[in-house]
């Protein structure tokens, strides 16, 4: 587990005594994402060993709750994390205390690490990641500038959510070629291939007698197109962006013009103008 950062706003104040939020159980905004932290993800308090730092450095020690007791006093309510402590009568203990109260210093941080999380909605526009479990809560510390949120660790955890994602998607139901139909059954819905065939190059052909339309379909309702299948949606394509039509749909079929071409020999119309059975 790997220690993060988040960071709250620091209330001015005057006094010998420093309190605030050092989290809030609200969904925050991480840019790539939304966290938010469950209200019992931490636990029981005298469970940890946490310090009030100036800055991150444990070299300027302000407090520290060592199990639940000590000079740094936390508890949680209906808002998140509170923490409260007094300023020591240390060179860091009164520098601190003038720029809190000038507002110089306005920013707490805490820094965690996370032992169990969820993500919710892992391929919309922004996922959101739950924490369920706090595993060690390190520092809370006054800044006079928070840290920028350490989401490396949160952003990596997001890409194996995502990579587990298309096992729930292959589960998807097939569509089945019905290899029993009556020819005469078949014919109505595939166009026979020898109706354009010397109208095609060599390679044109050769991938017109192997695409497999029912393949295509099943490939692409799972998102991914291979073999023959793959390179006929890619020349589809390649012909819908240079006529400018939107192809983005992962799960289209994509079929090139050699695949639609209407005839006169095996749709009964004239000029070749009528009819609209695929050809493959």
């Amino acid at each position: 587990m790997e220690k993060e950062i988040r960071t709250q706003a620091l209330p001015k104040s005057d006094s010998n005594t420093v309190e605030g939020y050092a989290l809030n159980w609200n969904e925050y905004d991480m840019g790539a994402f939304v966290e938010r932290i469950d209200p019992n993800a931490l636990g029981e308090l005298r469970d940890y060993d946490v310090h009030a730092l100036y800055n991150h450095n444990y070299d300027q020690v302000l407090a520290r709750s060592k199990y639940g007791a000590g000079t740094l006093e936390l508890s949680q309510d209906d808002n998140g994390l509170k923490f409260r402590f007094d300023l020591p009568d240390t060179t860091t203990g009164n520098e601190v205390r003038t720029l809190v109260a000038r507002g110089d210093v306005d920013q707490a941080s805490w820094a965690f690490t996370v032992k169990k999380e969820r993500w919710e909605n892992v391929r919309s526009e922004k996922p959101t990641r739950v924490i369920e479990q706090i595993g060690e809560m390190y520092d809370i510390s006054l800044t006079p500038r928070g840290a920028n949120p350490t989401t490396s660790v949160a952003l990596r955890s997001l890409e194996e959510a995502l990579k587990a994602e298309p096992e729930q998607l292959t589960k998807t139901p097939e569509i089945v070629e019905n290899h029993n139909q009556e020819p005469e059954t078949r014919a109505t819905a595939f166009v026979d291939a020898s109706a354009v065939q010397g109208q095609l190059s060599k390679s044109e052909e050769r991938n017109l007698a192997k695409f497999n339309l029912i393949k295509a379909i099943n490939e692409a309702r799972n998102g991914k197109l291979t073999g023959v299948e793959a390179e006929v949606n890619q020349e589809g394509m390649n012909e819908k962006r240079r006529l400018g039509v939107d192809f983005r749909d992962m799960h289209a079929v994509n079929l090139p013009e050699m695949f639609t071409k209407r005839t006169q020999s095996v749709t009964g119309g004239t000029n070749g103008n009528l009819g609209g059975d695929l050809v493959f």
